[in-house]
């Protein structure tokens, strides 16, 4: 019964042992195991980190590249409409023989190049080839109406210029007319193409828009 009980001591030692060396090596095995999982999340999040930071850079590329893409746009519209400008013909009648226009000035500051200027006694001699892209029928700084004329007399007057200036227009022409007031005589001249302007500012933007008017027309036909 002695030896009995020693062997089953002995045996449950042993069994200890065994189990002890068995959690043991679960235990290094589950370190390891964690100590390789941990290093697999760094990676993971180090992978990840670099594939947001990748992703953030191309939007970021892809937005800048498109701003600057609609920049050049801007910029090129822009140096094209003052191309339009400086290329294009204009006349301009009526204007006093002897007196520096301010809107002469404004047109030169605008960037208008090829600017002739008619008065009263060259407008009838003018041959008909005299084809301007934009002209000026100035009626405010000419001297064409009497000190206090009637409103049917200012109709009068202007639609004898129109009729004397239709001749000299091409049909892609744009008539601007610098006049203060509304009048038939304009409205129901046929013209295809014409603006009013009855002021300095609002006649270099008359005539910048019947520019490019004109310019248009021109590149439909070609």
């Amino acid at each position: 019964m002695k030896w009995a009980v020693v062997i089953l001591s002995s045996l449950g030692g042993l069994a200890g042992l065994i189990i002890s060396l068995f959690v043991g090596q679960n235990t290094r095995e589950a370190r390891k195991n964690l100590r390789e999982a941990r290093e697999n999340l760094r990676e993971e999040i180090q992978v990840a980190r670099q594939q947001v930071q990748q992703e953030a850079e191309y939007q970021l590329a892809t937005q800048v590249r498109h701003m600057v893409a609609q920049e050049v746009d801007h910029v090129r519209r822009l140096l094209n409409r003052e191309r339009i400008i400086g290329s294009v013909i204009m006349d301009y009648y009526l204007p006093p023989i002897a007196a520096e226009l301010i809107g002469a000035k404004l047109l030169r500051e605008r960037g208008f190049q090829q600017v002739q200027f008619w008065n009263q006694d060259t407008l009838r001699t003018l041959p008909n080839s005299q084809f301007a892209d934009v002209v000026v029928l100035d009626l405010i700084n000419a001297s064409v109406f009497s000190p206090q004329p009637t409103k049917p007399q200012k109709e009068t007057i202007i639609a004898n210029y129109i009729n004397d200036l239709k001749p000299l227009l091409a049909s892609y022409s744009v008539l601007t007319f610098y006049v203060k007031g509304q009048f038939d005589a304009i409205n129901d001249s046929g013209l295809k193409y014409y603006l009013p302007a009855n002021g300095a500012v609002a006649l270099i933007g008359a005539v910048s828009n019947s520019a490019y008017v004109a310019y248009g027309q021109k590149q439909l036909r070609n």
